[in-house]
């Protein structure tokens, strides 16, 4: 498992330096590596920061073919590589090594750029075909793995990081106005966007080609529906279990110690229960909290005893404010999400006695889990009602109900709720997504940023990314086409880019079985009444499991990892974010209106209005630019 990153220049006789190569390594995720390496011949370099699952001795990279023509970085794990070793073996070519990125260079030269299609795991890649003057980013296909890119110089520049990145003087750090709007809107940068100008991601299911001095940027998959023959649901079941099974066996690693995040949801359950299977020493970990209503602790408890795991379960430290300091310094890019914080916790903690494990994200998207998808429902009948009644309504319901600090209360997803159903004109699955509404900026940003987005009409242009990405499924029914955009968009921006970073600052490898190739196929292809049903999310995986777990955990209602964050800025980070938001990241003064932010912070503060998602955003932000600020100064 490592990080990539490197420069590729298209004339020939430009040389890379041998010194940003190695500066751009030792930053890419700043954590307790085996090795950092760095390789430049002529007008490529490629530079590589790892550690190794398994100590193979000459797994060195970067990797080149027999005759040293085709050279290779590779970052991830490939799920299939036996296989893959095997088809190539027989075809004659010559494999000395026991590792994942060695193979890639024979793939290319079997299949060309069809090779990606064929791996089943999660990757990016860089690949320099020496003959042709071709060169080749790769990112895996649902963006399991990040990659980063800059043009300029008469080249690209590129890697797993954004810090990473920055330590080439020729990538300019000017933030971008339009990303830094979107992350306002949804939490988190979505598709190719980052907060810097001139930095961008390379979508998942994508290839960067370079060649001639002419860029490509190429889909070799993306995500989309399958309409295939209706089955039984027993069919169905059957086939979920096989495919599920498969996947958490190809992940779980031979001889070497595996972990499950567990959390006492039917995600973590299932994946504990299959890998369970072949190990019997089993590893799970949890994290809890001192608020009852957010601490899962008593289901993974009773999980651990139903499974026979060795479990180790963890409480978040009382001291948040120093906790908060050593997390900005994981934040490759801000993710708003409170969830990111026990993320960050536990995979510290189980790194103390696994080097790998297995998490749940996806299997909401792609099996219909969220309670978004619920609403998506209830909305559709809601619009059926008047406007006037459906705004009277509202007031008379919100004043009926007092403000509360627990776990998904009554209150707040009511409030979420009726802010979706205010207009028909617009998608409500928009609404459950959005932190600031475009009124709310307006207020939010600092005068000359507002000029800078009403100028070139940046206010309006989060709705139409999503519209965009909403409606390229394949599909006209509304609960699939939300399903769509939280599998291509929500998921590889905002859920698997904050376990890569919590992860990765711990050197903890971290698998989601449930976007093993093969399940994601199966997904795409399972009609939606096997998703959802009625108010029932993830019907198929109740039925499938039932009988396998306990009656308790599949009946339980969705929870999810999350944060008390509302609380935490009334109490715990109260003196914390107060002073952020007064004093950090002073750069932020061109973007932000520090007096209407703290005019929030006080109203939030004084327990009159719930401003703890709009505020957590906030405050991830300015974390973020002060520690990227600072590092970039030194």
């Amino acid at each position: 498992m490592s990080g990539i990153c490197g420069q590729y220049f298209f004339q020939s006789g430009k040389r890379v330096s041998k010194e940003l190569i190695a500066k751009m390594s030792a930053r890419l995720y700043g954590c307790a590596l085996d090795e950092a390496r760095g390789w430049v011949q002529d007008n490529i370099g490629l530079g590589i920061e790892m550690w190794h699952i398994k100590d193979y001795e000459n797994a060195r990279q970067p990797f080149c073919n027999e005759d040293g023509s085709i050279f290779v970085s590779f970052n991830g794990k490939i799920y299939n590589y036996y296989e893959i070793k095997a088809f190539l073996i027989k075809k004659g070519h010559t494999l000395i090594n026991h590792c994942d990125a060695e193979i890639i260079s024979h793939m290319y030269e079997e299949f060309g750029l069809e090779f990606a299609e064929r791996i089943n795991g999660m990757f990016t890649i860089a690949l320099f075909d020496k003959k042709k003057s071709f060169f080749l980013l790769v990112r895996d296909r649902l963006g399991i793995k990040p990659l980063y890119y800059s043009m300029g110089e008469g080249g690209i520049t590129f890697s797993s990081t954004l810090r990473s990145l920055l330590q080439a003087k020729h990538v300019p750090d000017a933030l971008d106005e339009m990303g830094i709007n979107f992350y306002f809107t949804f939490n988190y940068f979505p598709c190719e966007y980052t907060p810097f100008k001139k930095i961008n991601k390379l979508l998942p299911g994508h290839y960067l080609i370079a060649e001639e001095e002419k860029i490509e940027i190429r889909s070799y998959w993306q995500f989309n529906f399958q309409r295939q023959k209706h089955r039984s649901e027993h069919d169905y079941i059957d086939e979920f279990k096989s495919i599920f099974n498969d996947a958490v066996t190809r992940q779980s690693v031979p001889d070497a110690p595996v972990g499950i995040f567990l959390s006492g949801g039917i995600d973590s359950a299932g994946l504990a229960y299959y890998a369970n299977i072949g190990n019997p020493s089993l590893k799970t970990f949890s994290v809890g909290f001192r608020e009852k209503t957010f601490d899962e602790r008593p289901y993974s408890r009773y999980l651990k005893r139903f499974l026979k795991t060795q479990h180790y379960e963890m409480e978040l430290p009382e001291d948040l404010g120093s906790l908060m300091n050593v997390i900005s310094t994981s934040l490759d890019m801000p993710v708003g999400e409170g969830s990111y914080v026990p993320l960050f916790v536990l995979s510290d903690f189980a790194k103390r006695h696994v080097g790998v494990v297995l998490s749940g994200e996806g299997a909401d998207a792609l099996f219909g889990g969220c309670q978004t998808y619920i609403a998506d429902i209830a909305a559709k009948y809601c619009f059926w009602l008047p406007c006037l009644i459906r705004i009277h309504l509202s007031k008379i319901l919100l004043h009926m109900l007092p403000r509360q600090e627990t776990w998904m209360n009554i209150r707040f997803m009511l409030e979420l709720f009726l802010k979706g159903i205010k207009d028909k004109r617009f998608i409500p699955h928009y609404f459950w997504r959005e932190i600031f509404t475009e009124e709310e900026k307006e207020l939010l940003y600092a005068p000359d940023f507002l000029k800078i987005n009403n100028k070139n009409q940046f206010m309006g242009q989060a709705y139409s990314l999503f519209e965009k990405n909403f409606f390229a499924a394949k599909s006209d029914n509304f609960l699939e086409q939300a399903l769509f955009f939280d599998t291509a968009v929500c998921l590889p921006d905002g859920m698997l880019q904050r376990v890569d970073m919590a992860s990765m600052h711990s050197s903890l490898e971290v698998r989601v079985p449930f976007l093993d190739n093969n399940l994601v196929d199966f997904a795409s292809g399972l009609p939606l009444h096997q998703k959802i049903r009625f108010l029932e999310g993830k019907h198929l995986m109740h039925k499938a499991l039932k009988g396998v777990l306990p009656e308790k955990i599949i009946s339980r209602s969705k929870h999810g990892m999350s944060a008390p964050v509302s609380k935490w800025l009334r109490s715990d980070l109260k003196v914390f974010a107060h002073e952020r938001f007064r004093y950090a990241a002073k750069d932020l003064e061109k973007i932000i209106n520090r007096e209407y932010l703290l005019k929030l912070f006080n109203r939030h503060c004084e327990g009159k209005f719930d401003y703890g998602r709009k505020l957590w955003n906030m405050l991830i932000f300015f974390l973020w630019a002060d520690d990227i600020k600072r590092e970039n100064v030194e």
